[in-house]
């Protein structure tokens, strides 16, 4: 189960070939599947590098649309590697000289963040942006449904509904404290918090179980099974990683 292990997991790729200029269909059908994470990010903090292979152009505006999942899943985005026929004498020249073909400084920064502690990754700001948009709206608009149930599961609400932490995962520069502080004060000001029904207390939100249940995969003749481009050991990745 591609979910399960992305949760557990302490990093992740996330690839694809271009088709018609986006990610494939396998990809964005996970994708769909999975969208209860744009305001419940379970990936927080975890690095992730972007891979795309293609037989022509519209390789970085793939890898754009890959890495705008991860941001919005919580991960911390670490680069790039993109794998072009076009590229295929350079790759030849490598092999023949006995060198790898993609430069270590393209995959350096997610194997030092895969491996050192969760603390000490700085997040980018528009990883911030993506997370108190997001999260600050789920728990101004919908802190008494199941997204709420799963922020104060996580510690991320306090008991007067409002967000308890500037971001959960790694360290903030100052100026990072500032951006987070500032959004979050934008949305509570702007966006107007639903009325607390009269008869609610904090017992009457839904459990995370209830959650689990709410947001469980919809039944599919055709379950999604782990897209190849995702494994490690796919002829895409693997070409595009020698």
């Amino acid at each position: 189960d591609v979910k399960r292990r992305l949760e557990a997991c302490d990093a992740f790729i996330l690839a694809s070939p271009v088709y018609v200029g986006n990610v494939s269909g396998t990809f964005k059908t996970m994708a769909d599947r999975y969208a209860q994470w744009w305001h419940r990010p379970s990936l927080q903090g975890k690095p992730f590098l972007c891979v795309v292979t293609t037989g022509g152009a519209w390789a970085k505006k793939t890898a754009s649309l890959l890495s705008h999942n991860g941001y919005a899943w919580g991960g911390h985005y670490t680069g790039m590697v993109l794998e072009s026929k076009m590229s295929h004498k350079r790759r030849v020249k490598a092999q023949m000289l006995g060198k790898d073909y993609v430069k270590e400084k393209e995959v350096a920064e997610f194997l030092r963040c895969a491996t050192q502690p969760r603390c000490m990754t700085v997040p980018r700001i528009v990883e911030i942006y993506q997370f108190c948009t997001m999260v600050s709206m789920g728990v101004i608009v919908h802190r008494y449904g199941p997204d709420g149930a799963w922020y104060r599961s996580q510690g991320w609400m306090d008991s007067e509904g409002r967000l308890s932490l500037l971001y959960p995962a790694g360290y903030l520069p100052l100026t990072h404290r500032v951006v987070a502080r500032g959004l979050q004060l934008l949305y509570r000001t702007v966006i107007p918090a639903p009325a607390m029904p009269d008869d609610w207390t904090l017992e009457d939100t839904p459990s995370v179980e209830a959650h689990v249940s709410v947001n469980a995969d919809p039944v599919s003749p055709s379950p999604v099974s782990p897209p190849s481009t995702y494994q490690c050991a796919s002829g895409d990745i693997e070409e595009a990683l020698q």
